[in-house]
C-alpha cells in the first residue's frame, strides 16, 4: 500500500524496485482531492511492471466532492481494481447501493468495497456491496484495525456460509485463537466517540489521539466532536487564565521526552528562576515540585480519578470494589480510602479476609451505625464473593445504611456476579491492571527523582529488567538503591547490578528451562534459591502454570507447522519460548496446567502442603523421558 499523499514518482524506484517479482499489485491510498495526481503516480507504478488498485477514501462524503464521481472515468486502462473505502465508517447500505451503481457505470476495472466498523455496519454493508455485484470486498480477523477496526473475517464467513460458502470452521476456530492475544494485547473495536466520529464522517485519527490520552473523558471527547460537527469553537466557555507577563516561559507537557530529560530541565531552571513554567497535565508535575520558578498549572479534562477526587473532597461512595492482578496499587488504594474513611477510629472499622467469611456477622456488622461517628468502614479482603453466588452480601450492601461503607479488594471477579453489579450501580468498581512498560518508567523515574536521584532511560529501563513489572518489587528495590547511593546523584548501572535481586520470573524461566532440559537436580537448586529469598511457593507456581500455559501455546502452533519466525510475534512473546518448548510435549504441557491448577486448589484448600505442590511439578517434568 502506497499513500498518494506522501510518495511521488521519484520515489518509486526506490520503493518498488526491491520489490518486483515478489509482489503482484500495489494499491495506492487515495485523497478524492488529489485524484487526478492518483492517477500520474498510477501510470508511473505500471511502468514497473505491477498491477494498480485504489483504495479511495472517505466514501462517505464523496457526493460533497463536486465532480469527483465524474473523473472516475479517468482510470480506465490503468486501474486494475477500483476499492471503494468507507474511512469513516459512517456510510449507509442505501448509500453503498447508490454510489456502487454510479462506479459500475463510470469504471471498466475490478470494484471492491472496504468497511469500517465505527457503527458496526461494516457487515450490513459489504452484504449490500456483494448483493451489488462488487467483486473484492475486505475483511480482517477479530476485525483487527486501528481504532474501532474493520468488518470481522469470521462474522463475514458465517453469514457467507449461510448462503452456500463452504467454510471449515476448525481452521477458522484455530486462527482466530491465534489472533486473540493481539486483540487482548492493542484492544482494538468501536466506542462511543468513534461511532460519533463515523455518524458525522469526522476523522478517526484524531479520535484515536483523544482516545488513547488519558487526559480526556468520553465525555469531553463527545462534546467536542459536537463542537467540531457544529463549528464551534472548543472550551469556548472556560475562565481564561489573567494576563502574566514574561519575557521567557516553558511548557511542560505530558510526553515521556519530559521523563528522559527531567534532570537537565531541572538544571536549566535551576540556572534560569526568571522562566516560568507552565504546566499543561498534571502527569509530570511532581517531578518539579522543588524547583523554585513560578508554576501555572493549566489542566484540562478528567485527569483526577474518582476515588482520588472522593478522598480529596471527602466524599464518598457507598462501596468500593478495586481488583485486578497489581498488588501494589490495590494496597495502595485500599490504604488510602481506610485512612480517609475512618482514619485510626477502629471502633467504627471491620475487616474481613479470606474464603471463609462469617456471612451472619458480615451482615449485622453491615446493619450497625457507627459508634460516636458519622461513618463506619467494613473492609473485605481475598474473600472470594465475586467468583461465587453472593446473594446475602449484595443485598446486605444494598440496604446497608448510608453511614456505613464497604471496601471490597478483590483479585479475580465475575462481572455477572449479583455483588459486582450491586457495587457497580451503587458505588465504584476499579480494575487494577498490570502497568505497561513506559507507565512503569514513569512512574520509577518519579520515585527516584522524589529523592532528588538521577537515573538515565536506559539504566531504568536495565532497573526494570532486573525487577520486573510488579510494583511492589519496584518500589523496594528502588527504595534500596537509593538507600546505597545516598551519596551520589545519580543511579549508575553498577549501583543496581549490587543492589537489586534478579527477579522471580527470570528465576522461575530458568526453573522451566531446566525442567525442559530433564535437568531436575539444577531445578531444585534454583527452588531452594528462591525458598531462601523468602518467596511464596504459591507464587512460583502461579509463574510456573502461566510459563506452561504460554509454552502450550507455542507447541500447538509448532504441532500445526506455523513457521518460528511467526510464532513469537502472532503470541506477542520472546523467541527464546519457542526454543525451550520444543523440551516439552503437547500433552506434557496440558497435563501440566491441569495439574499445576490441581495443586493450586489443593493447597488452598488446605489439602497440600505449598512446598509439596511445586516439588510434585518438579520431580515429575524434571525426569528423563
Amino acid at each position: 500500500m502506497l499513500n498518494e499523499k506522501s510518495t511521488r514518482p521519484d520515489d518509486l524506484s526506490t520503493l518498488l524496485i526491491p520489490i518486483i517479482g515478489l509482489v503482484d499489485m500495489i494499491r495506492i491510498a487515495v485523497d478524492p482531492i488529489n485524484f487526478e495526481r492518483a492517477v500520474i503516480l498510477a501510470k508511473e507504478i505500471k511502468q514497473f511492471g505491477f498491477e494498480v488498485g485504489f483504495n479511495t477514501m472517505y466514501m462517505s462524503k464523496w457526493k460533497e466532492y463536486e465532480g469527483f464521481l465524474d473523473k472516475l472515468e479517468k482510470i480506465n486502462g490503468i486501474a486494475d481494481l477500483f476499492c471503494m473505502v468507507d474511512s469513516f465508517g459512517g456510510i449507509t447500505p442505501s448509500d453503498i447501493k447508490e454510489i456502487t451503481q454510479i462506479v459500475k457505470k463510470k469504471t471498466t476495472c475490478p470494484i471492491g468495497f472496504h468497511g469500517h466498523n465505527n457503527l458496526q455496519l461494516g457487515l450490513i454493508n459489504t452484504l449490500t456491496a456483494i448483493e451489488e455485484g462488487v467483486d473484492f470486498v475486505d475483511a480482517t480477523i477479530l476485525g483487527m484495525g486501528r481504532g474501532a477496526g474493520n468488518l470481522n473475517m469470521e462474522l463475514l464467513l458465517t453469514m457467507l456460509s449461510k448462503r452456500g460458502l463452504e467454510v471449515n470452521f476448525n481452521i477458522l476456530g484455530d486462527v482466530i485463537f491465534s489472533f486473540q492475544p493481539l486483540l487482548d494485547k492493542y484492544a482494538w473495536g468501536t466506542n462511543l466517540p468513534y461511532m460519533l466520529s463515523g455518524a458525522n464522517s469526522i476523522p478517526q485519527k484524531d479520535v484515536m489521539d483523544w482516545v488513547t490520552n488519558r487526559t480526556y473523558s468520553f465525555n469531553s471527547i463527545v462534546l467536542a466532536l459536537d463542537n467540531r460537527r457544529n463549528g464551534i469553537e472548543d472550551n469556548a466557555h472556560y475562565p481564561l487564565l489573567p494576563n502574566i507577563s514574561a519575557r521567557r516561559m516553558m511548557i511542560v507537557g505530558g510526553g515521556n521526552s519530559v521523563v528522559t530529560h527531567t534532570s537537565a530541565i531541572i538544571e536549566f531552571l535551576q540556572r534560569n528562576q526568571d522562566i516560568i513554567v507552565i504546566l499543561a497535565t498534571s502527569r509530570h508535575a511532581t517531578l518539579f515540585n522543588k524547583i523554585n520558578n513560578k508554576k501555572i498549572y493549566c489542566l484540562v479534562g478528567n485527569e483526577a480519578k474518582r476515588m482520588n477526587c472522593n478522598i480529596k473532597k471527602n466524599e464518598f461512595e457507598h462501596a468500593y470494589l478495586i481488583y485486578g492482578e497489581e498488588d501494589y496499587l490495590k494496597n495502595f488504594y485500599k490504604n488510602k480510602l481506610k485512612e480517609a474513611i475512618c482514619g485510626d477510629d477502629t471502633m467504627n472499622f471491620s475487616y474481613y479476609g479470606g474464603k471463609d467469611i462469617d456471612i451472619k456477622d458480615f451482615i449485622d456488622t453491615s446493619q450497625t451505625m457507627p459508634f460516636f461517628s458519622e461513618r463506619r468502614l467494613i473492609l473485605v479482603e481475598g474473600s472470594g464473593l465475586f467468583k461465587k453466588s453472593s446473594t446475602e452480601v449484595a443485598e446486605a450492601v444494598d440496604i446497608a445504611p448510608e453511614s456505613t461503607y464497604f471496601v471490597f479488594v478483590e483479585d479475580e471477579v465475575d462481572k455477572r456476579n449479583k455483588l459486582f453489579k450491586t457495587i457497580s450501580e451503587k458505588g465504584y468498581v476499579c480494575e487494577m491492571k498490570e502497568q505497561k512498560e513506559a507507565e512503569l518508567m514513569t512512574w520509577g523515574v518519579r520515585i527516584f527523582a522524589a529523592a532528588d536521584k538521577r537515573i538515565t532511560k536506559s539504566n531504568m529501563a536495565y532497573f526494570l529488567s532486573k525487577t520486573g513489572s510488579d510494583m511492589n518489587n519496584i518500589k523496594n528495590e528502588a527504595d534500596k538503591l537509593i538507600n546505597y547511593a545516598k551519596d551520589s546523584e545519580e543511579i549508575t548501572k553498577e549501583d543496581i547490578d549490587a543492589v537489586c535481586i534478579v527477579q522471580i520470573q527470570d528465576k522461575v524461566f530458568d526453573m522451566v528451562e531446566a525442567l525442559a532440559m530433564r535437568d531436575r537436580d539444577k531445578v531444585l537448586r534454583l527452588y531452594s534459591d528462591l525458598l531462601e529469598l523468602k518467596e511464596p511457593p504459591m507464587k512460583i507456581l502461579a509463574i510456573m502454570g502461566k510459563q506452561f500455559a504460554t509454552l502450550y501455546g507455542v507447541k500447538c502452533m509448532m504441532d500445526n507447522n506455523s513457521p518460528q519466525g511467526e510464532i513469537a510475534d502472532k503470541l506477542g512473546i520472546r523467541p527464546f519460548f519457542i526454543s525451550q518448548a520444543k523440551g516439552f510435549t503437547s500433552e506434557e504441557l496440558e497435563c501440566g496446567m491441569k495439574e499445576i491448577a490441581e495443586y493450586d486448589y489443593m493447597v488452598k484448600s488446605g489439602q497440600m502442603e505449598d512446598t509439596y505442590a511445586v516439588e510434585l511439578i518438579i520431580m515429575k517434568y524434571g525426569r528423563t523421558l
